[in-house]
């Protein structure tokens, strides 16, 4: 599965992953700091989590900058629309208002109005 001259001694698992703790060569440079095999492992762990934050949570991240930018602007077009159904309630609310205000003086009006008298319909008799 791993050819030696390309490879250079990683060794992989039965998936054909590369098995960071038991490959002598992996990508991380080795220095004086590394006194067992815990700290060297652990400064492998630290360097591949450091290339999943840049390179897999960064656009991920990215990403979510879009979508929260995307949110604020569907919100903004939101508040548009609603503060529109809002004046057009209001402007109704202020027509049924006056409706009602108008219908109020008509039925007062008619309460003023003189009483109709009855006309004679049958030799001098009233209804």
């Amino acid at each position: 599965m791993a050819d030696p001259e390309i490879d250079h001694g990683f060794l992989y698992d039965e998936q054909g992953r590369v098995d960071i703790f038991h490959s002598p060569f992996f990508d991380v440079h080795f220095s004086d700091e590394d006194v067992t095999a815990n700290d060297y492992i652990d400064r492998i762990l630290y360097q591949r989590i450091k290339f999943v934050s840049e390179n897999i949570l960064g656009p991920t991240a990215k990403k979510m900058e879009a979508l929260e930018a995307e949110m604020e602007q569907l919100k903004a077009r939101m508040e548009e629309r609603f503060s529109g159904v809002k004046e057009r309630f209001s402007s109704m609310e202020n027509r049924f208002g006056d409706v009602e205000d108008m219908m109020k003086k008509m039925i007062e009006m008619q309460s003023k109005a003189s009483p109709a008298i009855p006309r004679d319909d049958r030799k001098g008799k009233t209804l």
